[in-house]
């Protein structure tokens, strides 16, 4: 009889680790599968390279006066020598994506299509836009004028 008792003793004892053994596999293998889905869901954000490019030349945009150009990825610039120096502000209006424009008599970036006004530094004066212009860094060397954008 005692023999009989440490056969099934010993049987589950098996049967124990074993299935202790299954549901350590199943778990690991799961957070295994996990992980590449988050990463998956959720892939890393791209670290955002600028460069510096050459724009214009002072001399070239007197006070008041400004002109639209292409970013690296062929989006539009304004650039704009305004009362408070240069400034380099996308035309896209975060309203609804209309084209911007600035007005010199005014000192002001104007959506035309809603009446959205910003300011010199592309922030909401008044209009249904939700947020400001995005800018962009402008740096002046030897009389040059470059703009930091986004690479392509």
């Amino acid at each position: 009889m005692e023999n009989n008792n440490e056969k099934v003793a010993s049987k589950s004892k098996r049967k124990i680790i074993a299935f202790i053994a299954m549901a350590g596999g199943l778990a690991i293998s799961h957070g295994f599968f996990g992980g590449y889905v988050v990463r998956y869901l959720l892939p890393k954000k791209k670290k955002i390279k600028l460069r510096q490019t050459l724009i214009s030349n002072v001399k070239k945009l007197p006070t008041g006066q400004s002109f639209v150009f292409k970013d690296l990825r062929g989006s539009s610039i304004i650039l704009a020598n305004t009362p408070d120096g240069f400034k380099a502000i996308s035309t896209t209006c975060t309203h609804l994506g209309c084209q911007v424009r600035w007005e010199s008599a005014k000192s002001v970036f104007v959506c035309p299509c809603h009446n959205a006004y910003f300011d010199t530094d592309g922030n909401v004066m008044t209009g249904p836009a939700p947020k400001p212009l995005e800018q962009f860094e402008v740096i002046l060397e030897d009389e040059n004028i470059f703009v930091m954008l986004k690479e392509a």
